[in-house]
């Protein structure tokens, strides 16, 4: 396992149009040592498609798909107060990383 320094979660929801601009600017990123947790809050639309190819083309993507829809300030709660990252951040998906 590699020594991710920043953990960064990203609920996504229906994103399919927006998810792939969200993502590669992640990717564009110069600081390497950083951990994507995508959680799918069992979206309707390609979300989840699109989240699997980016996890098979970088190990920095880790996808959990939700088996019932639970809410993204649910998800945030759930991963922040598991305590296990060091360096937590939250992504939402309609912004960028520049």
């Amino acid at each position: 396992m590699r020594d991710y320094k920043v953990q960064i979660v990203i609920p996504v929801y229906n994103a399919e149009t927006t998810l792939k601009k969200c993502l590669d600017s992640l990717l564009n990123q110069t600081y390497i040592y950083w951990q994507a947790i995508i959680v799918d809050d069992k979206s309707k639309d390609g979300s989840l498609e699109v989240l699997r190819e980016y996890a098979k083309s970088d190990p920095r993507f880790l996808v959990v798909a939700s088996e019932v829809n639970q809410g993204s300030s649910l998800i945030i709660l759930k991963y922040f107060f598991i305590g296990i990252f060091p360096h937590l951040k939250f992504l939402r998906i309609r912004y960028n990383i520049s």
